[in-house]
Formats: C-alpha cells, structure tokens, sequence
C-alpha cells in the first residue's frame, strides 16, 4: 500500500504552469491508458513522466502506480 508520506512528497510542489508531476517507470504507461483520463506523458528509457492538472487524480494514479510498484 502506498503511503500517505510519498503521496504527500511527490504532491508537495508544481511546476509553474500548474501540473502535479509524477515519476514512474516505463510500465505506467499501460495502466494510464486505460484510465482514458487527461494526461500528460513523456516518456524516454526506463522513465514516464506523468504531469497531471487535478490533485485528486495524482492521488489516484500514485496509489495505482505504487500498489503495482511503478512509481519511480
């Protein structure tokens, strides 16, 4: 279970145009899919980069990610 200290630490800041930013590793990228929510993606190697505008739903993706253990 993903707790709430890492939510809270990959949650503390924003870059300055207002995006929640979410390290993950390359296998993110499937299960973000299929979420069919309004994401940002960059992706290059082993790292996806996750930049998402609402709070609540990096919340959700951080505890999806860490339960299959893809956060970075």
């Amino acid at each position: 279970m993903c707790s709430s200290r890492i939510i809270e630490e990959i949650l503390s800041s924003k870059t300055p145009d207002g995006y929640y930013v979410i390290p993950a590793r390359k296998g993110a990228k499937e299960f973000l899919e299929e979420m069919g929510e309004a994401i940002l993606l960059w992706s290059g190697g082993e790292t996806v980069i996750i930049k998402v505008k609402s709070r609540s739903l990096a919340k959700k993706i951080i505890r999806i990610l860490a339960k299959n253990k893809l956060l970075q």
